[in-house]
């Protein structure tokens, strides 16, 4: 059982779903139950000691401290094996480790009160990031994007804010509802998956993979709730909030590496070449709405792609110095 969930049980933080799992774990065993006891020991000693307020360089002195006595012990033990006396001490070694820990993590949760200490991960240019949330939710960064999310999950909520974009599979908690802040618009979940785009300046794209998605502008006057298959799209300049059937079969491609065709004209398969692979590419006019190509691409190189479309295709394509002209 993590140690940091059973503190938040200590001090009355958990939800009642978390009381659940908790007290489930504790009719499991009296070894269970001894170790909390030991846990709430070693707290209220260090709440004790401390008065609440262990700083830094005192911490990190009784770190030390219990570190040149476990040595110390070792050193007896490997003269006398009194192995005992080894087990004893270690023993006192390890509350005093949990005091100090406890110690950190009451402030986060207590002292600090509403305040919330964020983490951040960010993605350079063509570098792709996973990211795995204290409450088990998986998130993919695509490049040049950034997540900032809590150490602790507030209790009646889990608030995240990205910029960017990024994939989220979310685990489901019914109490503390998963929010995702965008600027102008929030996206709410209780347990989905769903991708962000804000790589346009003028819009922002939220596409769901399952489950139901709420998104709505910070004010509040405009609400959708979208299903599987479905995306809303905010555009900024208009103020606007719209939802509709989602058509885009490579919105995943950046987090897969995965194309797929359906009757697809030279105009998208071009657009998706470009977005997925970052490359200028131009195609004559005459041909961009020809031909309706079935295909997928797994993770292929753009020159096995352009390959095989120039072949089923009966195209010409041009290698220039920064583009692809096809024609």
């Amino acid at each position: 059982m993590n140690v940091e969930l059973l503190l938040k049980y200590i001090i009355k933080k958990t939800t009642n779903a978390e009381n659940q799992q908790i007290e489930a774990w504790l009719n499991d065993s009296e070894k269970n139950r001894a170790y909390l006891n030991e846990i709430k020991t070693g707290f209220e000693k260090e709440r004790a000691i401390s008065g609440y307020e262990m700083a830094d360089h005192e911490i990190e002195e009784g770190w030390q401290h219990v570190k040149v006595k476990v040595h110390e012990r070792q050193a007896l033990i490997k003269s006398n094996q009194k192995r005992p006396g080894y087990f004893w001490f270690t023993r006192i070694a390890a509350v005093l480790i949990i005091g100090l820990i406890l110690g950190i993590a009451y402030r986060l949760i207590v002292l600090e009160g509403t305040s919330v200490v964020y983490k951040t991960h960010q993605t350079q240019a063509s570098e792709k990031q996973a990211v795995t949330l204290m409450d088990g939710t998986k998130v993919w960064l695509n490049e040049n994007s950034t997540i900032h999310f809590p150490e602790i999950f507030e209790q009646d909520r889990r608030l995240v804010k990205l910029e960017g974009e990024g994939y989220f599979e979310v685990q489901r908690d019914v109490e503390r509802p998963f929010i995702v802040q965008l600027g102008d618009i929030e996206v709410a979940v209780l347990g989905t998956s769903f991708n962000i785009n804000q790589n346009n300046p003028e819009n922002v794209k939220v596409t769901v993979s399952s489950g139901k998605v709420a998104v709505y502008t910070e004010n509040k006057n405009q609400y959708v709730e979208l299903a599987k298959e479905e995306i809303g799209v905010y555009d900024k300049q208009g103020d606007e909030l719209n939802e509709g059937k989602n058509t885009d079969l490579n919105f995943l491609s950046w987090k897969t590496g995965v194309l797929i065709f359906k009757r697809a004209s030279m105009g998208q398969i071009v657009k998706d070449l470009e977005r997925h692979y970052k490359l200028e590419i131009t195609c004559a006019a005459e041909i961009r709405q020809k031909f309706t190509f079935n295909g997928t691409f797994d993770n292929q190189p753009i020159e096995n792609v352009l390959e095989v479309l120039e072949a089923v295709l009966d195209v010409n394509i041009e290698h220039r110095q920064e583009s692809i002209h096809i024609k």
